[in-house]
């Protein structure tokens, strides 16, 4: 199933990343996290409980997220 991430970031909160996940069967479903966990999840994985974020390959850029 495709799943659309968007990221939002605010000046007003420099610290947090807002995450909105959807995939067209439910409804959107928005997380907030520090920034850092995806800053750290760049290079190697990271993360507890709902929101865990991984390296998926340097060429590509992606990061893969598990809720």
């Amino acid at each position: 199933m495709p799943v659309d991430l968007a990221f939002h970031y605010s000046a007003a909160d420099p610290y947090a990343v807002r995450m909105e996940v959807h995939t067209g069967v439910t409804p959107r479903v928005a997380w907030a996290f520090v920034r850092d966990l995806l800053v750290e999840g760049l290079s190697r994985p990271t993360g507890l409980a709902d929101v865990q974020v991984w390296p998926v390959s340097r060429r590509r850029r992606l990061l893969g997220a598990r809720e």
